[in-house]
């Protein structure tokens, strides 16, 4: 995993402006760009607020520094305008680390050594920047630090009423318009308020979405440090808060030494750091971001990512508080699909059943005592599941209108959503006896044992839905649950056909390429990704479900084929955004990665998955 360090002179322009970062702070919000500093999507910022319902907004964009050695100013950021791109900057920019926590540009200006190390600050809407020189070149060196800020939502570009309003107040630059404030400080750095617009910035990656992609940022001033000839380590530190002016003074002070740091990490524990990323603060309440950088909190994403991201490292009170927020949020029987500005909403089907299965595995982890703490007073809540879905059944199955996590299609009676019930019953009916509150489904579990394959099962694998032969991956999913009716004979088949057609180092196609409907890419306007995003396009987290059903069927031989599945994908950690893994790829080779750049159910699926099914660490 040597490419958690790169050299974006050496990547080249183009290679590089696609290559992302992005630090979480644990709110939701979070600081992220390229490996240039060059932001490409509107989404991109050094600050990205989170507010208490997971609104986030992009407050500072980015940071244009200039360095003057000798009187000779030298620009060293990368910056793209709608009618021209400046790249000057990549010339001198040697290196980029990705350490997790913190990111690191290293620059070499004319023998000035200059690094910047940008963190997110933890429970905080800011970010604290360290600008270090080593200077070896014999002239004195200033450094300028302009701030590009914005106070927007992270979907809009150039909303109405931008009217900053800027001072310089005892050393601090202060930056307000409409509900949004930021404060810039920095140890040994004057400020200066000399406000202008910069016009016109151009985000690529939103141009290739079809989206809109230009627009203008406020800079409110200039912060400015100088360091005389042959200084060896002078650092300085800028924060940017948005936040009290007492926040932002508590985070000066210098961070670290200006050796270059070196990684080398295991991909597990690269994979492991980024799944904390997806556990947030909202309101004093942890939930899971469904993933980086435009999901909010979804309630069957959060399900299926709990054990990947809590379960596997015993990390239980986190696990507890997710599912509370979710179990307590139940209506008529099921957990929130999403909440929202005006409260949580509710039109999915299957959210609630992954949540009855994740209860199993919560109970399998965190052992008799203390999920019966936790269940017992939610009891109710829980068996009442199968009370309001029971009246969905007729002639055994499950009848539903869509509400599936592939929501572009229409997909009633679906595959999965069948087998989740079936498997629900048999849970609940275990926790039952657990609480001391016994019931008996025998009796819905024989209507279902008795319809479900004669209805689904086609001869060489399961139909995605009541009528619709369409060779789909949901199939897998029903198949890996530990209660199902599926016989191993049949299992295996269709786990065959899904390989063969199916399988890719990423993920599972989510059409076969026979298929009229299939779209091997994911690229164009919003229509053309929508009929692509369930049409063909490869998504990361269902490799969980078919290493589980591998095991399943294969013992160790299905453990060796699922390490051979799962580890491609730690070889392409560094494919998008540095140490994640994205929602989707295209179908077709090169499987490009698309979609949100770190995915919450991929990193957690694959966690989970090689955890459990390849080490075997299911207690």
């Amino acid at each position: 995993m040597g490419c958690m360090r790169v050299s974006p002179c050496e990547l080249g322009l183009e290679a590089a402006r696609r290559l992302e970062w992005l630090l979480p702070n644990g709110l939701g919000g979070y600081a992220s760009s390229t490996v240039l500093g060059l932001n490409t999507r509107k989404y991109h910022g050094l600050l990205v607020s989170s507010r208490g319902n997971l609104e986030r907004r992009v407050l500072l964009e980015a940071l244009l520094e200039e360095v003057s050695v000798g009187g000779d100013m030298c620009c060293i950021s990368v910056s793209e305008y709608a009618d021209a791109l400046d790249s000057r900057g990549l010339q001198y920019l040697k290196g980029f680390v990705n350490g997790v926590t913190h990111v690191v540009f290293e620059y070499d200006v004319k023998g000035v050594r200059l690094v910047k190390r940008v963190q997110a600050v933890p429970g905080l809407n800011a970010v604290r920047v360290f600008y270090g020189v080593r200077n070896d070149s014999g002239s004195n060196v200033t450094l300028r630090v302009r701030p590009l800020v914005n106070s927007r939502g992270i979907h809009e570009l150039n909303p109405m009423g931008r009217d900053f309003k800027t001072e310089v107040r005892g050393g601090v630059l202060a930056v307000e318009c409409a509900s949004d404030s930021m404060l810039f400080s920095g140890e040994a750095m004057t400020p200066s308020a000399d406000g202008c617009w910069y016009r016109n910035l151009r985000y690529s990656a939103e141009a290739e979405r079809g989206e809109n992609s230009v627009e203008d940022a406020f800079s409110p001033g200039v912060l400015t440090m100088s360091v005389g000839a042959y200084v060896s380590g002078e650092g300085r530190v800028a924060v940017a808060s948005a936040g009290s002016l007492d926040e932002a003074g508590g985070m000066l002070g210098k961070v670290g030494d200006l050796k270059p740091v070196s990684h080398e990490p295991d991909p597990l524990s690269v994979l492991a750091a980024t799944g904390r990323s997806f556990i947030v603060d909202v309101g004093g309440v942890k939930t899971v971001v469904a993933g980086y950088h435009w999901f909010e909190d979804w309630g069957r994403d959060a399900m299926v990512s709990l054990p990947g991201l809590t379960l596997v490292d015993r990390r239980f009170d986190e696990a507890e508080v997710v599912f509370a927020r979710f179990i307590d949020g139940m209506r008529d029987g099921r957990i929130p699909t999403r909440f929202t500005a005006d409260g949580p909403i509710y039109y999915d089907f299957d959210g609630t059943l992954w949540m009855i299965d994740r209860l199993k595995e919560y109970v399998r982890y965190a052992g008799l005592e203390r999920a019966l703490r936790f269940i017992s007073p939610r009891w109710q809540r829980i068996r009442g599941v199968v009370d309001v879905y029971s009246r969905w059944v007729e002639n055994g199955l499950l009848k539903h209108k869509s509400g599936t996590w592939m929501d572009a299609l229409p997909r009633d009676n679906a595959v999965e959503v069948q087998g989740l019930w079936y498997n629900a019953l048999n849970v609940v009916e275990g926790l039952s006896i657990l609480v001391g509150d016994p019931v008996d489904y025998s009796g819905l579990k024989a209507d279902f044992e008795s319809g479900f394959m004669d209805k689904y099962w086609n001869g060489n694998y399961l139909d995605d839905c009541l009528g619709d032969s369409a060779l789909r991956p949901n199939q897998v999913l029903a198949a890996a649950l530990d209660y199902s009716v599926i016989s191993d004979r049949e299992a295996s088949e269709l786990m065959e056909v899904v390989e063969e057609e199916l399988l890719t180092p990423c993920g599972l196609r989510t059409l076969d390429r026979k298929n009229p409907r299939y779209c091997p890419r994911y690229v164009g306007g919003v229509d053309e990704r929508a009929r692509a995003y369930h049409n063909g396009t490869v998504w990361p987290w269902l490799l969980g479900a078919y290493a589980k059903a591998a095991v399943k069927l294969g013992g160790e031989a299905g453990r060796r084929h699922a390490r051979e599945v799962l580890e491609p994908l730690f070889n392409r950690l560094c494919d998008n955004c540095m140490g994640s893994i994205n929602e989707i790829y295209d179908a077709d080779e090169p499987h490009t990665p698309r979609g949100a750049v770190s995915q919450a159910w991929s990193v957690a699926e694959i966690l989970r998955a090689y955890g459990e099914d390849v080490l075997g660490g299911r207690p």
